[in-house]
């Protein structure tokens, strides 16, 4: 439905878009992309409690990367390119851990990793900074180095489970990426971003 401006929300089998993107939504890509992420919600989320390290992880990291792989596997790549959108994410993210900033030059929260980040700190972080940015990134690279099959089958794994700790998700992630478990611990643990970690 439309709704006023800054009016995009999701409740049960309804979603609203502010006029702007609902009155441009077959040209624009962006209107597309709020509807994207509200469909996959439920399911990409895993019924975590909350004091677990992923709940931050499943019930925002995830359907905000999952706009990318839906938009990417149901638009023509002349219209969303995923590699073009990524290369995107990947310099906003680094200039708002350079300038500690948005890019109306608020200030950002302090980078965590993305397991530390608590249920009670979504709100901070969800499209604006970690969960919406190194978390597309993470992921990312996992479908990049795993491959298409490879990954649907780790998504397959993934997202039949009703709880996850790090050595289950780590070995999900091994058993498609031998020799990962280094780099995952950065991804995950730290707020490392090295040049290795960079878009290939």
């Amino acid at each position: 439905m439309e709704m006023p401006r800054y009016g995009n929300i999701s409740s049960g089998n309804v979603i609203g878009l502010d006029t702007e993107s609902f009155q441009t939504f077959p040209e624009m890509t962006w209107p597309k992309s709020i509807i994207a992420h509200e469909l996959v919600h439920p399911y990409v989320q895993l019924p975590l409690a909350v004091n677990n390290p992923f709940y931050a992880f499943f019930i925002e990291g995830m359907p905000s990367f999952f706009q990318v792989y839906l938009l990417s596997g149901t638009l023509p790549p002349d219209i969303y390119n995923r590699d073009e959108v990524m290369h995107r994410v990947e310099r906003s993210y680094i200039r708002k851990r350079e300038t500690g900033t948005d890019s109306r030059g608020n200030k950002l929260p302090e980078e965590k990793a993305l397991l530390e980040i608590r249920a009670d700190e979504i709100g901070w972080y969800k499209d604006n900074f970690v969960l919406n940015d190194r978390m597309w990134l993470f992921m990312y690279e996992l479908w990049s180095r795993m491959g298409e099959s490879g990954f649907a089958g780790f998504l397959g794994d993934l997202l039949v489970l009703d709880d996850i700790d790090y050595p289950l998700f780590e070995s999900i992630v091994i058993s498609r990426l031998p020799g990962y478990e280094e780099r995952l611990h950065a991804w995950l643990r730290t707020t490392t971003f090295t040049d290795a970690m960079m878009i290939q």
